[in-house]
């Protein structure tokens, strides 16, 4: 008879994976004696549990609760790389370094196993996180920011470390190898939607005068994402916190200050979500015939 939950787990857990007592104690770093006594007797530890919970990579309320998803678990732990949940790979047009930033930001700003904790409740693989060319959709980080929302809503400081840390990776760092300190405003945010592609597939950038000394940055949903963010209900805030992040942060980064921000709009249009980042240019006259 199974008395607890984490004898319910082991057991699933044998007869899913087709392993021995052997197997499971090698993880807990027992010897299969020990597990076996254990388990005949309900006698683990709590270090015991925390220790199932970390190598298999779930929470332990989903043991307490009996809620795992062994499928979702085996694709996990015998292919860690390409463990993505299929929910998550439809229209994928955000690159997993950028999921990864955020989780670094949650860990300084709470503790690790919060990190540990959002990153199970999708479960999705740490060793996924170390792919930057491997891609999600934005439900993704839409799942990951409610389950911020339990915790405290991000401020702006968060998503403008969370775009600082996103600079960590390969790709981008190459951004930074130019001299953008001197261009003016309008030319870096141009910098940036000329290498969009580098931060995400999502939306398509343009860059727009406005009037002497205001220009933005329109974004535009792209085809095949339109019905998808209808359906998954995701609305353009988001990516107007994102995209406002990144600029601030390259700019930061290059030696620069923060561009001044005017105001931001938001609208559906013709079944696309379109957002706008208006600026104020601070460093020389526009030219209104200029546009991208």
């Amino acid at each position: 008879m199974l008395n607890s939950p984490l004898q319910s787990f082991f057991y699933e857990l044998k007869n899913q994976f087709l392993v021995d007592d052997e197997f499971i104690a090698h993880y807990l770093e027992i010897s299969p004696e020990e597990f076996t006594k254990k388990n005949l007797t309900n006698q683990f530890s709590f270090n015991d549990i925390l220790k199932a919970c970390d190598v298999f990579q779930i929470n332990i309320n989903d043991i307490q609760d009996r809620k795992i998803n062994y499928k979702r678990l085996k694709q996990k732990f015998y292919s860690p790389v390409f463990a993505i949940p299929d929910e998550f790979k439809l229209n994928a047009g955000t690159y997993m370094s950028n999921i990864r930033s955020i989780l670094n930001v949650v860990q300084r700003k709470y503790n690790l196993s919060t990190a540990e904790y959002i990153l199970n409740t999708c479960d999705i693989s740490r060793n996924a996180l170390l792919n930057d060319d491997l891609k999600v959709n934005v439900s993704l980080t839409s799942h990951i920011f409610q389950s911020l929302q339990s915790l405290g809503k991000c401020s702006e400081n968060d998503f403008l470390a969370m775009a600082i840390n996103s600079y960590d990776g390969r790709k981008r760092k190459d951004l930074l190898a130019g001299n953008l300190k001197y261009l003016s405003d309008f030319e870096l945010v141009d910098f940036v939607v000329q290498n969009s592609h580098q931060y995400e597939l999502n939306f398509n950038y343009k860059t727009f005068i406005h009037s002497e000394n205001i220009f933005y940055i329109q974004a535009e949903s792209k085809e095949n994402m339109n019905d998808f963010l209808s359906q998954a209900r995701i609305s353009c805030s988001q990516g107007i916190e994102f995209r406002k992040a990144s600029i601030q942060a390259l700019s930061l980064l290059s030696g620069r200050g923060k561009l001044q921000i005017v105001h931001t709009e938001d609208e559906i249009k013709n079944q696309k979500q379109m957002f706008k980042i208006f600026f104020k240019e601070t460093k020389k006259p526009l030219q209104l015939s200029f546009h991208h």
